[in-house]
């Protein structure tokens, strides 16, 4: 036989085969049938199908045994169930190459390699499978993980993280990102910058350098938390949108409070250590009331460069960022097209000009002000509004799961653990507007 009639042999033996009975078998049929699809493409469909459901070499299907901890195999294959999830609900457009992916997997079938994966008998109907899985970790298997409620979770976080990037927010161009390692306590530096070097002369002594102006910002993570959870129904209906749209709204919502703490520093004015507020004409940055123009802007310039170090040092901050209510969004990108001469990238990418500036307009300016704007200087250089994590977080919120018996549910705890502070009053200039 030549490869093409041995490959036509395989193909037919693999669709003779073929367990008719299963849904996704029976539509790949069907989709052969209709012409959607070639008769290879149907035989790895069916391939592929069976690989989802195939039970390991070892399973004894008379016995019920219990397997201790997570191997490598079945990590993967969770990241495999998440993947796939992700992009048959359209979560993600756009999927990870390197995992490979089952588009037609179903809640069913996850619950299924869950079982097997702790070598527990199969109760054989759809309702039992799941019920069966949403239990494990309660007591029924001896690892005390509940790999169903583990693969749910990740598919959460992936979630999570999702809504989080994609939220539709502008604080994050405004502040620095840092992290604190619990919610005791910490400070941070007022206006941190070091005075410059001083000449040593020969068997001279070399002076201590204090960081900042002596005083120094407090303040304590807070928590801030909501429940969500995935129903036996839900499971059974095959309905992850519980999971997947649920927490993306989470992660949505998450960033939108980290911006609610944001942007109430900014229309709030809290008094810093010294008692002065943020934004303070005796701090020298307060400008003359006035409408977003030119002449304003010069001044805003003006201002943020006079700003010195600890001892009168010429420090050359330069304003990066003009924020806004949107009803004055034109005004400041008229402006910023009038400063910025050339095409090239502005200043929220790396390696921009000095001078050139960016427009950032928020909804909830508007809610204070509908003609007060604001300048800022670079985050990444300047430490101006700090957002401050727990450690390790790197700015996501901690997602909890815990099975309930009561609601009959696989619950989620999401937990944000933020604070935001004023750090370095020099580095903006506030003006109230016309």
């Amino acid at each position: 036989m030549n490869k093409a009639e041995i490959a036509q042999f395989v193909e037919d033996k693999i669709i003779e085969g073929a367990d008719v009975s299963d849904s996704v078998v029976g539509h790949a049929f069907r989709m052969y049938d209709s012409g959607t699809i070639t008769r290879a493409d149907l035989a790895s469909r069916i391939t592929a199908r069976e690989n989802v459901l195939a039970p390991p070499a070892e399973e004894s299907p008379a016995i019920t045994r219990v397997s201790y901890g997570k191997n490598e195999h079945f990590l993967r294959q969770q990241e495999h169930w998440a993947e796939s999830i992700l992009v048959r609900d359209r979560v993600k457009l756009e999927r990870d190459t390197r995992i490979e992916i089952e588009p037609y997997i179903t809640v069913e079938d996850i619950a299924v390699g869950c079982l097997r994966r702790h070598h527990m008998n199969d109760p054989g109907d759809k309702a039992a499978r799941i019920e069966a899985a949403m239990k494990m970790g309660n007591g029924l298997t001896r690892s005390g993980v509940s790999d169903f409620a583990a693969t749910l979770t990740s598919i959460a976080q992936k979630s999570l993280a999702i809504g989080l990037d994609n939220a539709p927010e502008t604080w994050r161009y405004l502040v620095r990102m840092t992290e604190t390692p619990n919610f005791l306590q910490f400070e941070r530096h007022t206006a941190p910058e070091l005075p410059t070097p001083q000449l040593v002369k020969e068997v001279g002594g070399i002076k201590a350098a204090v960081l900042g102006s002596g005083t120094k910002e407090t303040a304590q993570v807070s928590n801030y938390a909501q429940i969500s959870a995935l129903s036996r129904h839900a499971a059974i209906n095959d309905d992850l949108s519980a999971v997947t749209t649920t927490m993306e709204a989470a992660g949505r919502a998450c960033s939108r409070l980290a911006g609610d703490l944001v942007f109430a520093v900014m229309t709030g004015n809290p008094a810093m250590a010294d008692g002065v507020q943020f934004l303070h004409a005796t701090r020298g940055n307060v400008g003359t009331g006035g409408a977003p123009s030119v002449t304003a802007v010069d001044e805003v310039r003006k201002l943020m460069s006079a700003q010195t170090g600890p001892s009168g040092e010429v420090l050359n901050i330069r304003p990066a960022i003009l924020v806004g209510p949107t009803s004055l969004e034109g005004t400041l990108c008229v402006l910023r097209d009038a400063n910025n001469a050339s095409s090239e990238d502005d200043p929220l990418t790396p390696g921009y000009k000095a001078g050139r500036v960016a427009v950032v307009t928020d909804q909830r300016l508007d809610a204070a002000s509908t003609t007060a704007w604001y300048a800022c200087a670079n985050p990444r250089q300047h430490s101006g509004i700090e957002v401050v994590t727990l450690e390790g977080s790197r700015g996501m919120p901690l997602l909890e799961k815990m099975t309930q018996w009561v609601s009959d549910a696989i619950e989620w705890r999401v937990l944000f653990d933020v604070v935001v502070l004023p750090v370095d009053y020099r580095t903006w200039v506030y003006n109230a507007g016309a």
